[in-house]
């Protein structure tokens, strides 16, 4: 049976993240730390999915109207504002997402890039993020890139890659920040083996998954961000 992670105490959590605090990113706590001054890097680009038999022109947009004007759904409304008028549902998901059944597929960037007339490969501005996409609603065929957290595929691939790479039993630490956690109060560290993130989202009761990773001997670290950006960096040693 895996062990699953332990969660810090107060102290213990405040003194895991001594080294990141001393960063000076004072968004850090909220949204995830980017610490910088590793030797090599690589971008872990969100899973996306696509279904054949929903392709055309609707997007995610067009379905929840629709939806709503069929009487299926009621509006949402919060203080009395339709949020569902006052706003466009792009279709990207928030959290922690599972990989969908058939006969949703596998859709790469360079994939869905090429669909759209871009290309992976083409000169950017920034780094892989939403900025990559048109902006908008994406087509209802389409679900795209989660953002605030990896998704099922990615999340265990990376800790397979961790693991295959680390001795056995490494210890590592996962930070959450307070945008995910929901937690403006106190910090949220958890302890346990590489192994054991495979458990996580499991044992920390959250949708999403930490916000920042770091072995215990900072020889690499993952910062996961919360922003608008449906991909993550992975740095080591």
């Amino acid at each position: 049976m895996m062990v699953s992670m332990d969660r810090l105490s107060a102290t213990e959590s405040e003194q895991a993240v001594e080294w990141l605090r001393q960063t000076g990113q004072t968004s850090g706590f909220m949204t995830g730390f980017n610490p910088g001054g590793w030797p090599a890097q690589v971008w872990l680009l969100h899973a996306m999915y696509q279904n054949a038999a929903l392709i055309g022109p609707q997007t995610h947009h067009d379905a929840r109207r629709s939806v709503i004007d069929r009487g299926a759904v009621e509006p949402l409304m919060i203080g009395g504002v339709d949020l569902d008028a006052a706003s466009t549902v792009s279709g990207v998901p928030l959290g922690y997402v599972a990989r969908p059944n058939e006969p949703w597929i596998r859709l790469r960037w360079s994939e869905y890039l090429d669909q759209i007339g871009g290309s992976l490969q083409s000169p950017h501005d920034v780094p892989p993020s939403i900025r990559w996409f048109p902006r908008g609603s994406w087509a209802q065929s389409v679900s795209p890139p989660p953002e605030g957290s990896l998704d099922e595929v990615t999340w265990y691939t990376l800790i397979d890659v961790l693991s295959e790479a680390s001795p056995l039993g490494q210890q590592c630490f996962a930070f959450y920040g307070s945008l995910p956690s929901r937690d403006f109060e106190a910090v949220e560290v958890w302890r346990g083996s590489v192994g054991s993130l495979a458990t996580f989202i499991d044992s920390s009761l959250h949708d999403f998954t930490p916000t920042n990773v770091w072995a215990a001997d900072r020889g690499s670290s993952i910062p996961i961000t919360t922003s608008l950006r449906p991909r993550s960096a992975a740095h080591t040693s």
